[in-house]
């Protein structure tokens, strides 16, 4: 599942004026993900850090204070909330602008940061150029049937089933917005649970005529009566305890079985 973007945050002081002045400089990483980030992005572009390390984002603005540091980045969903206390600590600390470069084409989008995000750091009216990379949802490719394949299945109906509920949540980052669930990743498979609740619910929704879906996929009229009398001898097939035994007086979960016996039954 593709989630949603997570900018790079690359905090400096006066010293340094862009991007392409930290060769031969001393870069602090707040975690793993923008160590991996920073250490591509360098590479792409030529630039060589004389030193690197895993700092805290507080002791990395205390660092910048002192001069022990001259760039820090962090890579993750904008706003951050705690950039007030980097200002507190270093009334001076600025957002590096990371203009885009056609090397990191593929690997990185170009976006920026805004006065709307980060008040504190950018005046009214500016932006700060920046990149973002992609962050996806991904799983191991269990084989069919085993434990940690159904554990992954259970996790991925519970995920898809709640989260319209967990976007109405009124603490919820504005990052969970950008999600859409029935986005693809390019060169990943999806996993086949969260492929049939995707066709299940796409299936529900054009037999009901919702959202103009229907219209959309080019079915009509006669087309969903066709698919629903397949349904209903799909329901007709089935035996009482099976329903009874796989609790299939779920609707979504029914319409996954009948997706999968609409595919044995249609082969082509």
């Amino acid at each position: 599942t593709r989630l949603f973007n997570e900018e790079v945050h690359l905090y400096a002081g006066a010293r340094v004026a862009s991007l392409y002045d930290l060769e031969g400089k001393t870069i602090g990483f707040n975690n793993s993900n923008a160590e991996i980030t920073g250490n591509i992005v360098f590479e792409k572009l030529g630039i060589k850090p004389a030193r690197t390390m895993r700092i805290s984002e507080a002791d990395g603005a205390l660092a910048l204070k002192e001069g022990r540091l001259d760039a820090m980045m962090r890579v993750t969903g904008k706003p951050i909330r705690n950039v007030v206390r980097l200002k507190e600590i270093f009334p001076q600390i600025r957002l590096l602008p990371v203009n885009y470069d056609p090397a990191l084409i593929g690997s990185h989008l170009p976006t920026s940061l805004s006065h709307e995000d980060y008040p504190e750091l950018i005046a009214k009216g500016e932006s700060v150029p920046t990149i973002a990379t992609r962050t996806i949802l991904a799983v191991f490719n269990w084989k069919s049937g085993s434990d940690r394949y159904r554990r992954l299945e259970k996790f991925t109906r519970s995920f898809f089933d709640n989260y319209a509920r967990l976007r109405q949540s009124k603490n919820l980052h504005p990052k969970w917005n950008e999600v859409n669930l029935q986005a693809t990743v390019p060169g990943l498979s999806r996993f086949v649970p969260a492929q049939e609740w995707i066709e299940a619910r796409a299936a529900r929704t054009k037999a009901n005529g919702g959202d103009g879906v229907a219209q959309k996929a080019g079915m009509n009229g006669e087309q969903q009566g066709d698919m629903m009398q397949s349904f209903k001898r799909f329901l007709t097939g089935r035996r009482q305890q099976d329903v009874a035994e796989n609790g299939s007086n779920d609707p979504e979960k029914l319409l996954r079985e009948f997706l999968r016996w609409q595919k044995r039954q249609n082969p082509d």
